[in-house]
């Protein structure tokens, strides 16, 4: 499918720098910015991980606190927070998809 944009571009005359920069990056940017939006939540994790280890704030110190007092009930409640924290923060970054890619199909 590439190819025709490219074809159709030198046809039209464009140079092989507007087609580099014109069709090849436009045709690549909505992949990458999906690939990015997945990587976000491998990113999270590994945010949380880190908070994990000698936090002084946050909701890693939090579940760490509730663990040594043992209050299961608040650790549940932190990691649904957790949970709904990096499910909205993909929906926000899909929503930004749609608009920024609307010529895509997106597949959730």
């Amino acid at each position: 499918m590439p190819d025709r944009y490219v074809e159709t571009a030198q046809t039209l005359g464009a140079s092989s720098t507007q087609i580099v920069r014109k069709v090849l990056v436009a045709l690549a940017l909505p992949d990458i910015y999906n690939s990015l939006r997945h990587l976000f939540g491998l990113a999270f994790g590994y945010i949380m991980l880190a908070e994990l280890i000698n936090a002084q704030h946050g909701l890693g110190f939090l579940l760490m606190t509730s663990q040594r007092r043992g209050m299961s009930e608040h650790i549940i409640l932190i990691l649904i927070i957790i949970g709904l924290l990096a499910y909205g923060i993909d929906r926000l970054l899909f929503f930004f998809q749609r608009g920024l890619f609307p010529h895509r199909i997106i597949e959730d």
